[in-house]
C-alpha cells in the first residue's frame, strides 16, 4: 500500500429546518477506534467490540483508545473547509460496563490542526453522552478509557459518534472557489516514539567521508537507485570473524564493527546484525532514515534486516544488506516492506488456525510442497553475501522473506549518540528481548516473555518527510492555510505560489487569490537542506461580473 489513509466510515451533512445551523455526524465503529491514533491494552473481540487485552492489561486491567485529530468542517481531510464557526459538539460513546468495570470519555479541542499548544486540556465528560458548548475550535480529539476489577469481565466499546453543529457561513461577495487539484496525503503518525540519528553525528559523518558515499551515489538517477547502490556497496564489504561477538556485548557502533586495512579497504566484523548497522549508518550519512528489524521465520532461522523510508514511494522498503537483496510485487513492481513480506510468507504457508510454532519437519514439508518461490513476489539481488559473490542463492529455502515471521522493530537508530537501550548479546532475539516493539498476529503470536507488542500496523508504519495542508475560506478571495509536516530535524517549509521560485515559509499562510487558476505547493525542508514530499493545492477563482 503506497500510503496509509485514516478513513471515517459514515458521513452525513444534514440541514436543520427553520435555522441556519448545519449538522455533521461522524460514526466510528470499534474497529475505527482500534485503528485510530492510539490503542493501549485493548483488542477487538469477535463481534468487533473493544475489550481489554488480557495479554497486556494483566492485573492492572486498564486500557484506552485515542482518536486522531478530527476536523469537524473537513473530516476526510480532502477539501477546503467553509468559514463557519462550531457552535457545539455532541458525543455519544456506545459502551457497556459490568459490575466493577467503568468506561470514561475525555475530549479536548483547538483551532489549529498541527500546532496543539493552545488547545484546551483534556476534560472528562460527566457521562458517555455529552455536549461541548462553544468549543475552542473546529478540531476535536477524543479518548475513551476502560478499566475493570476483574480482567476477565471487561467493559465493551462498540463505537463513538461525534456530531458537530455549526453556523452556515454567510456568503461574502459573489466569488466562487473550486478545487482543481488537491494532492494532499494525510500524514500518518504513530504513538510509538522513534529516536533518529543526526546525519552530522561525528561517527556517522566520518563513516560517510571515509567510504566516499557521496561520490558513490553521485551518478544515481533516482532515490531507489541510491538505496540499492548503497545496499550493493555494503554487501560487498569483506566479512571477518563471522561469529566473533558471541558471548560478549554486541557493538552497534561502526567504529567497532568496521575496520580498514592499510590501503583503506573496509572489513565488517560479525554477522547480519553488523551489516544491518553498517547499512543504516551509511544511509543516515546520506540523509535517509532507516531502521533495524530482527526476525525469525521458516526453520526458526533468525536474521537482521533493514527498512528504509522512500520519499518517492511514500513507504518503508525492506532491504537485506548481508545477503544483498530486496523484493518487489510481481504484479506492480513496487518494492515491498517487511510486513508485506511477512503476510506473503504466513498467508502462503500457514492455514487459518496454524502458527509459526508448527514443528520444523512440518514446516519443511509445507514449503517443499507449495514451493518457496511460488509466491507473488520477485527477488532482486546484487548476488553477494557477506562480502563474497553468491550468484546461486536459493531464496525459496534460505534467509530472506522466509525469515519474515516473528518480527521485532528496533525503535531507534541513534546507535552512535546513545548506547541504550539495546540487546547486548546476539541471541536475545524476537522471543526473549522486550525493550523494543514486537509484531504479533494470529499466525505469529509473541511469547509469554514479550509484553511490548502490537498487531496494529499503524504502530509500526508511520509516514515521514510529508507536508500536509489544511485550508479554509477566510473571506472574499482569501484562503487561510495551515501547513503540517512529519520530517525529522525539520527546519522550515518551502512555499511556491503560481510556479514562482520557492521561498521559506512559516506554518501558516494567507493566500490572496486572483481570477482564474491559482497554484500552491509546499514542501518540508530539514536542517541540512534536504526536502521531502510536497503537498499541492490548485484552485480556480471565478468572480461574477458586476
Amino acid at each position: 500500500m503506497r500510503r496509509i489513509l485514516i478513513i471515517l466510515l459514515f458521513l452525513s451533512l444534514l440541514g436543520c429546518r427553520g435555522t441556519d445551523l448545519l449538522k455533521l455526524r461522524l460514526e466510528m465503529s470499534g474497529a475505527d477506534l482500534f485503528n485510530s491514533f492510539r490503542a493501549e491494552n485493548v483488542h477487538l473481540n469477535q463481534t468487533g467490540e473493544l475489550v481489554l487485552d488480557l495479554r497486556k492489561a494483566g492485573s492492572e486491567a486498564r486500557g484506552l483508545v485515542e482518536t486522531d485529530i478530527i476536523d469537524l468542517l473537513d473530516p476526510q481531510n480532502n477539501s477546503i473547509a467553509p468559514g463557519s464557526g462550531i457552535r457545539s459538539i455532541e458525543l455519544t460513546c456506545w459502551a457497556s460496563a459490568p459490575q466493577g468495570g467503568k468506561v470514561e470519555l475525555y475530549t479536548r479541542c483547538g483551532d489549529s490542526f498541527f500546532d496543539q499548544q493552545l488547545w484546551s486540556a483534556w476534560q472528562k465528560a460527566p457521562e458517555l453522552l455529552a455536549t461541548i458548548e462553544r468549543p475552542a475550535g473546529r478540531y476535536i480529539q477524543a479518548r475513551v478509557e476502560l478499566a475493570a476489577d476483574d480482567p476477565l469481565n471487561s467493559p465493551r466499546i462498540s463505537g463513538l459518534d461525534i456530531c458537530g453543529i455549526f453556523t452556515q457561513a454567510a456568503a461574502k461577495g459573489r466569488d466562487s472557489v473550486s478545487v482543481a487539484l488537491f494532492d494532499n496525503p494525510v500524514i500518518v503518525r504513530s504513538p510509538v516514539e522513534f529516536a533518529c540519528e543526526r546525519m552530522d553525528q561525528p561517527a556517522v559523518r566520518e563513516f560517510a567521508r571515509r567510504n566516499m558515499l557521496a561520490e558513490l551515489v553521485a551518478g544515481c538517477k533516482s532515490e531507489m537507485d541510491t538505496l540499492v547502490t548503497v545496499l550493493h556497496r555494503v554487501a560487498r564489504i569483506r566479512n571477518t570473524r563471522h561469529h566473533s561477538f558471541a558471548g560478549r556485548d554486541y557493538p552497534w557502533d561502526v567504529g567497532e564493527i568496521v575496520s580498514y586495512d592499510p590501503a583503506g579497504a573496509p572489513s565488517i566484523e560479525g554477522h547480519c546484525m553488523s551489516y544491518a548497522v553498517t547499512y543504516i549508518t551509511a544511509l543516515t550519512g546520506l540523509g535517509f532514515t532507516a531502521r533495524h528489524w530482527a526476525d525469525q521465520g521458516f526453520r526458526f532461522a533468525a536474521h537482521e534486516v533493514v527498512e528504509a523510508w522512500s520519499n518517492s514511494l511514500g513507504k518503508w522498503v525492506y532491504f537485506d544488506p548481508s545477503l544483498d537483496h530486496y523484493y518487489t510485487d510481481s504484479a506492480t513492481g513496487e518494492p515491498l516492506s517487511i510486513l508485506e513480506l511477512h503476510r506473503v510468507f504466513t498467508d502462503t504457508f500457514f492455514k487459518d488456525g496454524e502458527t509459526l510454532r508448527m514443528p520444523m519437519d512440518r514446516q519443511r514439508e509445507r514449503v517443499k510442497a507449495v514451493g518457496g518461490r511460488n509466491v507473488p513476489i520477485e527477488y532482486v539481488s546484487g548476488h553477494y553475501a557477506y562480502g563474497r559473490p553468491n550468484p546461486d542463492y536459493d531464496w525459496g529455502w534460505f534467509h530472506g522473506y522466509l525469515a519474515c515471521g516473528f518480527m521485532r522493530l528496533t525503535t531507534r537508530n541513534d546507535f552512535h549518540s546513545n548506547k541504550e537501550p539495546w540487546f547486548a548479546h546476539f541471541g536475545e532475539g524476537v522471543h526473549d528481548f522486550d525493550n523494543f516493539l514486537s509484531w504479533s498476529d494470529q499466525k505469529t503470536p509473541v511469547s509469554d516473555k514479550i509484553t511490548r507488542f502490537s498487531e496494529r500496523e499503524r504502530n509500526f508504519y508511520w509516514t515521514l518527510n510529508q507536508a500536509q495542508i489544511k485550508a479554509r475560506r477566510a473571506g472574499p478571495r482569501v484562503l487561510e492555510l495551515e501547513f503540517g509536516q512529519s520530517m525529522p530535524f525539520f527546519r522550515d517549509f518551502l512555499l511556491s505560489v503560481d510556479g514562482a521560485a520557492p521561498v521559506s515559509s512559516a506554518s501558516t499562510y494567507i493566500w490572496q487569490l486572483h481570477q482564474g487558476e491559482n497554484r500552491l505547493a509546499v514542501v518540508p525542508r530539514n536542517e541540512w537542506g534536504r526536502t521531502g514530499i510536497a503537498a499541492r493545492l490548485d484552485v480556480i477563482l471565478q468572480q461574477a461580473e458586476n
